[in-house]
Parts: structure tokens; sequence; C-alpha cells
């Protein structure tokens, strides 16, 4: 599968979608907001990213340890397709279940051992790659592609390009350029 990196238009677009969502007031609970920024950044890692091996089907997002991020993923992807493909949230208990995902989400209350579990999901055994994301502090340091976090009341991500490479999933330099990277044990953030 070959999943053509989007326009520059499409990533304006995303960048318009978070900055709505982030700027949104209304009557929903400040962790109901935060879940919608959240599964709207999410959609951006699939919409931007390209995995090494080919796959026919739906976008699978799958969701450990955070039912209300998978609820949130299910509103805002609902009707939306990546690429020209429909997509589909799964919440899984074990990083085993997510088996065909193409992103795996662990949600600060899963329950398990951070290092662990990336590594699971990461096992020889699951032929495919699969993008991993998390919110834990530690998530990168436990081998996690990227880590979601709150700076100065927005939304922002860390990029590990070494687990990138690890598991053979690529993402758009026009999405890195919103967040930062690391590698060779330094943090930056790349130029808009």
């Amino acid at each position: 599968m070959n999943l053509s990196i989007p326009s520059r238009g499409l990533a304006t677009a995303l960048v318009g979608l978070i900055a709505a969502l982030q700027t949104q007031i209304g009557g929903a609970s400040q962790l109901h907001h935060e879940d919608d920024l959240r599964a709207a950044q999410v959609l951006g890692f699939a919409r931007f990213s390209e995995w090494a091996v080919t796959r026919e089907g739906p976008i699978i997002i799958a969701v450990a340890g955070r039912p209300a991020l998978a609820e949130a993923l299910e509103r805002v992807s609902a009707g939306k397709m990546v690429n020209g493909r429909p997509i589909q949230i799964r919440q899984v208990r074990q990083p085993a279940q997510a088996a065909g995902a193409h992103i795996l989400y662990f949600g600060r209350t899963s329950g398990l051992r951070l290092s662990e579990a990336i590594q699971e999901a990461r096992a020889p055994d699951i032929k495919w790659p699969i993008l991993t994301i998390g919110e834990e502090d530690r998530f990168l340091a436990s081998g996690g592609a990227v880590h979601l976090f709150e700076e100065d009341g927005r939304m922002s991500f860390e990029v590990s390009l070494a687990a990138l490479q690890a598991v053979n999933v690529s993402i758009s330099s026009k999405l890195l350029r919103l967040g930062y990277t690391s590698g060779a044990n330094r943090r930056t953030r790349a130029a808009p």
C-alpha cells in the first residue's frame, strides 16, 4: 500500500481543524474537549503517515486503555476518509489485540507496563508496521513513536525518528514541522 503524501492544502486543513477544535468553547467538559483534540491529532497522523507494508481495507486505529478517546475518535472520524479509505476504530485491552491496526494509541490509564506493551505491539510475529502514539511523559523513552502532550494550552507532539525507522513508518515533513522531533538524544522543533 502506498499512501500518498497529502498536498499542502490538506496540511493546512489539518492545522485548521486542530486550531478550530482547540479554540472551540462550548458546553462540553474540558476532558471531552481534550479527547477531541487528541482524536484530531491522531487522525492527522493517519493522514500524513506512510506504512512500508501494503495492506488493503480501512485505516484501523486501535486504542488501549482510553475508552473516552476511542469515542472521540469515532465522533471526529465519522464520515471521513483517509486517502480514500474508511477509518475503523477498535478498543483493545492488550497490544496483541491491535494486530492489523495501522495505529495503536496508548492512554494514560492503560494499566500496562509501557515499555513491555510497546515491545509487544512491535513484536516480530506482528507482520506489519504499527505507529504507536501515547500520552505518557515517558512514552518516547519507552520505545513509542509519537508522544502527544499539552504545551501552553495547546496540543503538541514529539516524534521519535528512531522509533519510526524501527517500524518502517514515515511521517510527512509537513506534519513534523508542527511539532518536535527527537533523534540522537536531542529534541528539536522544525522551522515552519
